[in-house]
């Protein structure tokens, strides 16, 4: 196996500046230490030995290519964005191309890498949104576009409260090889920010919310949404996934338990970057162990902002029997 960068190893000249003053984070119940900026995380002082260290060093194409074993260490190389090493679910080492754009990157660190690392600390990681009120939590799943974080970001209008975009964690569960916890599964806190369509955005949003662009390849804004944040892990009530078709009129049906196996499989992230048998056995028992204490749903919707009001009535509804 090859040796993970040192620290010490040169830099970027690009990145000298950001590496010499550092940032410190809170996300997803972890203090990081990170040489980047990643934007719509949670400024935090770092005081003591952090959960998660990221950090810029020189990586060669071949040491990528190497570290794919076990899944305890991994690698990935976006084309013209950067290089990179998540391992043993404590560091993710990067090498941004010199032209990337750096909110990119960032995003590339806060998406695909940060979600490698939560899966190696044991977490169930999904392509979601999450929304917590009076103790619970609700989740929405599905691919981007499907309109999982317009839904969650029209309810936060309503007074829920925001728990995460875009990673939906999930605690508490069993991996095949341990019971996991007695408490309920729990949706773990990620950042009090969104990524929406501008359009989206300005239907569920007051003008007194910042909105900045995401980064340069996407027209989709960030918005930070600080004052709704709930920095918690809360029990999971039910889960919804997003159905890809337009219908006439919104509904919802409960899912059998291996139709909702396969819909939490097929929406995990990096699911193919952690591709080994302990990792793909884990996955499955985990999927099935939240499917086994969850509820879940399909949620067939209108297509058209003018009908997300009546889709979180019918969420609304659902939740409350």
């Amino acid at each position: 196996m090859s040796r993970s960068p040192d620290p010490q190893d040169l830099a970027p000249e690009a990145l000298a500046e950001a590496q010499q003053e550092g940032h410190g984070y809170r996300a997803f119940g972890l203090s990081i230490a990170s040489d980047l900026a990643l934007p719509g995380l949670l400024d935090a002082s770092i005081s003591a030995e952090p959960d998660v260290v990221i950090r810029t060093a020189r990586i060669s194409p071949e040491t990528v290519s190497a570290v794919n074993d076990s899944g305890d260490h991994v690698g990935t190389a976006p084309p013209g964005v950067l290089r990179a090493l998540v391992e043993e679910g404590r560091t993710i080492t990067v090498d941004p191309d010199s032209e990337a754009d750096p909110d990119f990157v960032a995003a590339v660190i806060t998406g695909e890498l940060l979600a490698a690392l939560l899966r190696q600390r044991g977490c169930l990681v999904l392509h979601g949104a999450a929304v917590a009120r009076d103790g619970h939590a609700i989740g929405f799943l599905g691919n981007s576009g499907w309109g999982k974080s317009t839904l969650a970001a029209s309810l936060v209008g309503r007074g829920w409260r925001l728990l995460t975009d875009d990673l939906l964690v999930v605690s508490g569960l069993s991996n095949g090889t341990s019971a996991g916890s007695s408490a309920d599964p729990a949706i773990v806190a990620g950042h009090p920010s969104m990524r929406l369509a501008t359009e989206a955005a300005a239907l569920v949003a007051a003008d007194t919310h910042a909105r900045h662009r995401a980064h340069a390849h996407t027209t989709k804004v960030r918005m930070d949404w600080d004052e709704a944040f709930l920095d918690a892990p809360v029990p999971v009530s039910h889960l919804f996934v997003l159905d890809p078709r337009g219908y006439e009129a919104p509904g919802v049906d409960p899912l059998p338990a291996h139709v909702a196996v396969l819909e939490m499989v097929h929406h995990t992230r990096v699911r193919l970057l952690l591709a080994s048998p302990a990792y793909r056995q884990a996955h499955l028992a985990q999927c099935a162990d939240l499917v086994g204490r969850t509820p879940v749903f399909s949620l067939r919707r209108q297509f058209g902002l003018e009908h997300v009001a009546a889709l979180c009535d019918l969420v609304e509804a659902t939740v409350a029997r």
